[in-house]
């Protein structure tokens, strides 16, 4: 999800079964599979063609680490006999992370920086024989791997229950699931906590997705 720094204000329509609001909004920017705008303090994703915010929001009990988040349902928008159809969620706006202001969070993120480069690390020599590798395939076998590492690293308790708690919702969405902890991925909340907003994704849409653009590039 983009920073928020661009202030373009646009009047966003969702059309839901509650009433269909008009928002008045600043649109945040565009992702692979997600439009977001922000109005007030909560965040507006309009996703198309991704489950990681279905897994999010369906599987996840609320618990410190995790971003509060609700299904709004379907927004329905077309033009020129085109109907696009995307799921609406809502989500708390979080403070970006910052090192100076958030030492505890910005040390927790740097440490599932390291240990998620060590999973991935370790998944790839597991895998180095295999000339069909990608982690479409290993994706979610490293998200395990990831929790057993940050256990064993005795990150926080409550931390460590977050990231099973992801873990275990990505299970039903196949094995191309994976977790991003970059920075633009985490947030902060007003108690300084770090929020795993937005790190999981699935790697075997998104190698099929620019797969695709390739071949559009490509003309075929």
């Amino acid at each position: 999800m983009a920073d928020l720094t661009a202030r373009i204000v646009k009047v966003l329509h969702l059309d839901l079964h509650d009433g269909s609001p008009i928002i008045k909004a600043d649109f945040l920017g565009r992702g692979h599979f997600a439009e977001a705008y922000m109005a007030g303090s909560y965040v507006y994703l309009l996703v198309n063609g991704d489950s990681m915010k279905e897994a999010l929001c369906q599987w996840c009990d609320p618990r410190p680490h995790l971003p509060e988040i609700t299904d709004l349902g379907e927004s329905v928008s077309g033009s020129w006999g085109k109907t696009v159809e995307r799921k609406v969620y809502r989500m708390l706006w979080y403070a970006k992370l910052e090192k100076t202001r958030h030492p505890k969070a910005w040390a927790q993120f740097r440490a599932l920086e390291k240990l998620m480069a060590e999973a991935c690390a370790d998944i790839q020599h597991k895998y180095r024989d295999d000339n069909r590798f990608g982690f479409g395939r290993y994706g979610f076998e490293t998200m395990q791997l990831l929790c057993r590492k940050a256990h064993a690293a005795k990150l926080p308790r409550a931390l460590c229950q977050a990231l099973d708690d992801l873990c275990d919702a990505a299970s039903l969405y196949g094995s191309g699931c994976m977790f991003e902890f970059s920075r633009r991925n985490l947030g902060v909340d007003t108690r300084g906590r770090l929020i795993l907003r937005d790190v999981l994704f699935d790697a075997e849409k998104l190698e099929d997705e620019m797969r695709a653009r390739r071949r559009g590039a490509l003309g075929y």
